[in-house]
This record gives structure tokens, sequence and C-alpha cells, in this order.
């Protein structure tokens, strides 16, 4: 990887590679680019190295280091992983072509991929390449129509083996990618079989975009994550039909998005293990909601303003539940009250981070039935200096208490 003196980037920020390699500056013309590259990636590393390259050091570099970059990047035979920062279209089908037989992840951020570049990887058989992240990047109309083309005769088979690049993931993540309606209606007519994650965040596609997720092109789906997307309430049927299909579903990250108390409603039919509602306009009446949920073990509330926390802690369903987080939350001493007198007899890490907790709800926490709690956060809250002190001589199982007092 390149490091910009002009910007002073971080090498640790920027390149990471196995513990024995250690990084000693490359110098920005091309005999020095050449000469650091074949020193960082002429070693026997681990099976995973992370280069990055920044336009800003290339701004910097002479057309023969830039060659380079790529002729060290091709012949180096341990290279796992890759990421690259404002990549162009011709690049992307260099990428393509050269590399991404041989990497397992590979992540483009701030690229213009061009419906050449987009072709380039679309057409390339699965192979090795088991994760793909586009972070704002130009995955919309014909570039995304072109991206997430199908194979011809896909449908009929059965065991996946003409499958292209796309179609052989594990993982797609597409961040900052405007897919709207048109994207999401392109990513819907792609089948995934081997698809286990698949993250959209803050890819403005809305409630319409949201209905064309097809839930038979996904059938061994395990996370999900729609974040930021103004997906709102008028979604919750469609949540609910795609949480009953998609048998394998187990974590769901929805935060960010206005669903209010209404969009939570398909919660108890579903069998989600993982929930992150951060931000999501839920007040008690959801929390009642999710208290009727018999396997969800982790639950992420934080940001919501006017969740209180007694009607998860009095639930006969969360008896599972191990993690829960209600930072800003209006939590108070009374929500303290009811989360230590619960049915949480399981709860291992319990975050409650600016939720006006004074020492009363603390000492209420340190009495209650909590006896597998493991970490406790209870920073931002109001008069806890003593909170570590009571929380581990009434705890036994307590290991970590993470305090900041304000007054």
């Amino acid at each position: 990887g390149l490091l910009s003196q002009r910007f002073r980037l971080s090498a640790k920020r920027y390149l990471q590679t196995s513990s024995k390699i250690r990084w000693k500056g490359v110098s920005v013309q091309a005999d020095g680019v050449r000469k650091g590259l074949r020193e960082a990636m002429g070693h026997e590393m681990s099976l995973m190295v992370n280069v990055c390259i920044a336009l800003s050091a290339f701004e910097m570099v002479e057309d023969g280091g830039r060659q380079s970059v790529w002729e060290a990047l091709a012949g180096n035979e341990h290279l796992r992983a890759l990421r690259l920062l404002f990549v162009s279209g011709d690049e992307v089908t260099w990428i393509a072509h050269n590399l991404v037989q041989k990497l397992e992840v590979l992540e483009l951020w701030y690229g213009t991929l061009g419906e050449s570049g987009a072709r380039a990887l679309a057409s390339q058989p699965s192979g090795r390449l088991q994760e793909l992240v586009l972070g704002s990047c130009d995955v919309e109309g014909p570039v995304a129509d072109v991206l997430f083309a199908s194979s011809q005769g896909i449908e009929d088979d059965k065991q996946n083996r003409n499958l292209r690049l796309v179609e052989g993931l594990d993982a797609l993540t597409l961040s900052l990618c405007p897919l709207r309606d048109d994207g999401m209606l392109a990513l819907s007519t792609l089948r995934l079989p081997r698809l286990r994650k698949l993250v959209l965040e803050r890819c403005e596609f809305g409630d319409q975009g949201l209905s064309e997720l097809r839930v038979d092109h996904l059938p061994n789906l395990a996370e999900l994550a729609l974040i930021k997307n103004r997906i709102s309430t008028r979604s919750a049927t469609v949540l609910s039909e795609f949480c009953s299909m998609a048998h394998r579903l187990r974590t769901l990250q929805l935060s960010w998005n206005r669903l209010g108390d209404d969009g939570v409603s398909f919660l108890p039919s579903s069998k989600l293990v993982s929930l992150d509602l951060r931000h999501c306009s839920i007040t008690e009446k959801g929390c009642r909601v999710l208290a009727e949920s018999k396997t969800l073990e982790c639950i992420n509330l934080c940001g919501n303003r006017m969740v209180e926390g007694y009607s998860l802690a009095s639930g006969e369903g969360l008896r599972s539940l191990t993690e829960l987080r209600l930072d800003n939350c209006k939590v108070a001493d009374k929500g303290a009250f009811a989360i230590a007198n619960g049915q949480l007899s399981r709860l291992r890490y319990l975050s409650l981070r600016g939720s006006l907790i004074s020492e009363t709800g603390v000492s209420a926490l340190a009495q209650g039935n909590l006896p597998s709690l493991r970490t406790i956060v209870l920073q931002g809250n109001l008069n806890t200096v003593n909170a570590e002190c009571m929380l581990k001589d009434n705890l036994r199982s307590l290991k970590r208490v993470i305090v900041s007092s304000t007054r």
C-alpha cells in the first residue's frame, strides 16, 4: 500500500499484514514504490493480507510507480484480501481479470465501476471469492443491471455448478450505494444460493425497494442488515412475510429506520436470535411485542428515547436473552429496578449508557436477579461514583464494570 505524506495517513488504518511485518514507509517515486512493494509482499505472510491504495497517494506517483502497484499485486501468491479506494472502471476491469480469482475478500470504496467494470466482475466464474464490499460506488441503473445479471440456466442448476462471481458469494455488502427502486429490482432478480450475509446500508430504496427483495432467491440467508434505508411502518407486512419465509434468518439489523411500534409486529412469529433496532422510534408498546419472542438472545434498542425497559424485563418470552443494549433510552431508576427483578437470569451483557440511572437504580441492579451478568456499562449516568464497588460486591459473576460519573 501507499501512504500519502500530504495527508499523513496512518499505516495502522490502511495497511494490515501479519504481525511479523513491520511498516517502514514507502517512497512515492517509482523506484521506491517498486522496492517497498517487493519488501512488503515478498515475505511469507498469513493467509490474509489487506492492501489499501489511496487516491491521494496516487496523485504523487509516477506512471511507472502506479504500474508497479498492479504488477506487485498480481505477483503476490499470498494475497487473499484486498481493499482499494478511488478505483476507476478500467482498474476494476483489470482486477476482475487478474486478481479476483485468488482473492477471498474484495472491498472497493469510493470507486466508479461503470458498465465495463461491472460487466468484468459479473462475468467472472465463481471461485475463491467469498465476500464482496462495494462502498459509495455507482451501483445503480445500467450498472446494477449488468452487475446483478443472472447466469443462463441457473434456475435449473440445483447443484450450483455454473455460478458466476456475484452468485457464488457468501457475503455481499453495499454501503452508500444508491440502489433505489431500479437497483433493488435488479438485485431481486439475482439468485444467490450461497449468500449467508447481506448488508444494505444507506442505499435509499425505501418501502417500495424493500418489497422487491425475494426470499426464494436467498435460501441460505442467515444475516440481513437494512440500515438507514428510509423503511417505515408501512413495511411491517413485508418484513413479516420475509422473516416467516426466510427459515435460516437469525440476525436482523433495521437500525435508523422509522419503523415505529407497528413495524415490529412480525417479531413474535420469527426465529430471530439477534435484533438491532437502534433509532427506530420504538416505545414501550413495541417492547411488549419484543418481550413475546422466545428465541431472541441479543437486543439492541439504543437511541429509542421512549423505551423504559420494564416491558422487556417482565416479559415471559425473553428468558434466553444474553445481551441487552438500552443506551440513551428513558430507563431511569424505574427501568433499572424492573431489569433487576425481571426474568433475565441468563443476561450476560447489559449496556445502559446515558439512561438517566442514579445510585438508587445501581443499587437495585446490584441486588437484583442477574446471576449470569458478566459486563455492565453505565457511562453517562447520574451519581454512579460507587457503582463499581457496589455491583462487584453483590454480583459474583460480574467481571467488568464500565462507569463514568456525570454530575
